[in-house]
Parts: C-alpha cells; structure tokens; sequence
C-alpha cells in the first residue's frame, strides 16, 4: 500500500509538472489558459493527446516535435521529474500515507475520506501555486493576476468548504478556517501595502501585496512563520546578489519567488515536531489540516 500511495503520487506530481509548464507559457503569450490544446513552439500544431503524456511523450518522440522535428527543450522534462518528486516528498513528510490508509481502508468514514481528500487537494493547489508563482516571479519579475485571483476565489472556497466539513464533523458551528484565512489575509497584505507606501513602490510592487493576500489565506495563523521565513531568505538572497554576483543597492529581488520558497517550506515541514511544538505552545489550531 506504501508504495502504489507514492507511486501515484509521483504520477501526479508529474502531471502537475507538465500543468504548470503549460501555465507559466500560457500566461507568458497571453493564451487561453485552459480549453485549447497543446501546440509545438516552432510550427505550432497542436500535438496528439499521446505526446504531452509525461516523461513518455518526451521519450517516444525522442526530444523532438512530431510534425517539424524541433527540439523540445530538456527543462520540460526536468521540470516534470522535478515536480513528480517533490509531491512525494511533501505527502510523505506529512505522513499522508497513513492518513490515507487509517481513513480509506482500516476505518471507512465518509466524512473523515472526504475530509482527507479535501486535504489533499488543497496541498496541491498550494504546490501549483507556489510552484508557478516562484518560476514566473524569478524569471520574468512579475506575479500574474491570472494566478493570483483565481487563487483568491479557490482558496476562499476551499476555507468555506473545510469550516462546513468541521460543523458537520464536530455538530458544531464552525468557522475558523475562513476568520483565520481572511484576518492574516488582511494582514499580511496591510504589512507589505505600508512598505509599498513607504518606498513608494521601491521595496516591493503591488503584485506582492496581491500574493501576500493570497498566501494569507492559505496559510492563515502560520503566516508569521511565513513572514520570518521570507525575511530570512531576502536577506540570504539580497547578500548573494551583492557580494556573488556584484549587483548594487538597487538589484530587484523576486520578493514573489521568495515568497513561494518560504511557503513551500512551510508545507513540507508542516506536520514536524519544530512547526507543530511551536505552534502547540502558542495554541495555535492548525491552519489547513483536517484529517
């Protein structure tokens, strides 16, 4: 059971890999987002269903287009290994192959099943996004609004759906997950708009502002490890500009990119002993775990 849970784990990491290369290009041309098919780069002719399988449609047609035999660029693939690992890590770190095999199989419950899955797909939400948002940020200076609103809808949506599935759960009135969401929403997003003020606009851009709402949602009464994390990574960031590669004063630093990395932090150390002792002694509930 351990290992066909990773197995598929990894398949889907690998699916959300080639998703979110398809995202960041999408985004990048100003495409249609979902809907359309895949084409090639070069001749653009949309490929078969077969060729954008990942790692084997990259295989099977050798690292070259179908129709005008171009290269595929090898970052794709990388791109979806990449992907498909991480998820591994960020299930097992989490420990959710034993949440999946004491809710799915030793003790069925409807609640608690679908609760676990509630679980899941708001981990991989938070993985795309992060992800997308850390590639787009750090390569291009900019964090999409075609990321960030429909983050914002999701994640508001997936709070209300956690606080219904908690009342039905607990027969009590729950609502934790969308206050929590929203205050250090609020928050979080206030901190950086007074830095945005203050510097007018030099220290961060409003795409930030937009993000750190969003990341506020999800990570909701952790968001001030978020806000340590992201300082620390700023400032190790900011000195390897300065004395690695000699930029000035006035470099631009992916503060978006910074962002996605501290939280993905946060999502693979989650369920340790540092993050939840701390978050025990200051009687914090947990901020998206259900199960």
């Amino acid at each position: 059971m351990f290992i066909l849970f990773y197995f598929f784990s990894f398949v889907l990491g690998l699916a959300l890999g080639s998703f979110i290369n398809c995202l960041i290009y999408r985004i990048k041309n100003k495409l249609p987002t979902f809907l359309t098919r895949s084409q090639c780069l070069e001749c653009n002719k949309n490929l078969l269903i077969r060729d954008n399988i990942p790692i084997l449609g990259y295989l099977f047609l050798k690292g070259r287009c179908r129709y005008c035999r171009a290269k595929i660029p090898p970052r794709y693939l990388y791109a979806e290994l990449l992907s498909g690992l991480l998820v591994v890590l960020l299930f097992y770190l989490n420990g959710f192959h034993n949440v999946f095999s004491q809710t799915i199989f030793f003790e069925p419950n409807i609640i608690e099943s679908i609760k676990f899955l509630l679980t899941i797909i708001f981990y991989l939400t938070a993985f795309v996004t992060l992800v997308t948002v850390f590639i787009y940020d750090y390569k291009f200076f900019l964090i999409p609004n075609k990321i960030v609103f429909p983050g914002i809808l999701l994640f508001t949506a997936l709070n209300l759906l956690a606080d219904l599935l908690q009342s039905i759960s607990n027969d009590k009135f729950s609502y934790a997950f969308i206050i929590f969401g929203f205050v250090a929403a609020i928050f979080f997003s206030l901190v950086y708009l007074f830095q945005y003020l203050i510097t007018q606009g030099k220290g961060v851009g409003f795409g930030d502002i937009k993000y750190a709402f969003l990341l506020g949602l999800i990570f909701k009464q952790q968001t001030y490890f978020l806000f340590l994390i992201s300082c620390g990574l700023g400032l190790l960031y900011a000195l390897y500009l300065l004395i690695v590669k000699r930029e000035s004063l006035k470099a631009k630093i992916p503060m978006g990119s910074i962002f996605s990395l501290a939280g993905f932090v946060m999502l693979l150390l989650h369920d340790q002993k540092f993050f939840s002792g701390i978050q025990a002694y200051l009687w914090i509930p947990d901020p998206f775990y259900l199960c």
